[in-house]
């Protein structure tokens, strides 16, 4: 098993972007799974009675999305992994779910020992994943 770790944290025109996204590669059929305890890391940080924030469950939804991204997105001659987001380190002022997003695509591609074939990429403030991304649907009002 490998470890790939990912933080972004850029600052564009006022604008921060902020995640640290932890994953561990297996070998394996190219799973992609969370661990319960992504979010662990609140309680040290703001004492035991620290909740979730209801946004994380968002976030959540973006890693998987880059960890997917990625494994679909990697050199094809390495062997496939499955994937398990451990960590999912966000601010909340500075993240979104794009920074998230970006930064397990990134984390999955070092745990993995690969490449991406297609990186994402900056359009003035925006992340953007060629050939898209597989976002949830927007709430309905």
């Amino acid at each position: 098993m490998s470890t790939g770790v990912f933080k972004l944290a850029k600052l564009f025109g006022g604008c921060g972007y902020y995640a640290k996204v932890t994953v561990e590669a297996s070998p394996g059929k190219g799973l992609v799974s969370l661990s319960p305890d992504v979010f662990a890391w609140l309680k040290d940080v703001y004492g035991p009675e620290a909740w979730e924030w209801p946004v994380c469950d968002s976030y959540r939804e973006a890693a998987m999305a880059g960890a997917t991204y990625a494994l679909a997105h990697m050199d094809f001659n390495k062997a496939r992994h499955d994937i398990s987001v451990t960590q999912i380190h966000v601010s909340p002022v500075d993240t979104n779910w794009d920074s998230v997003a970006y930064a397990a695509c990134h984390a999955t591609w070092k745990a993995a020992g690969a490449e991406g074939t297609e990186q994402p990429h900056w359009e003035g403030r925006s992340i953007v994943f060629p050939g898209g991304l597989n976002r949830p649907a927007p709430p309905s009002s």
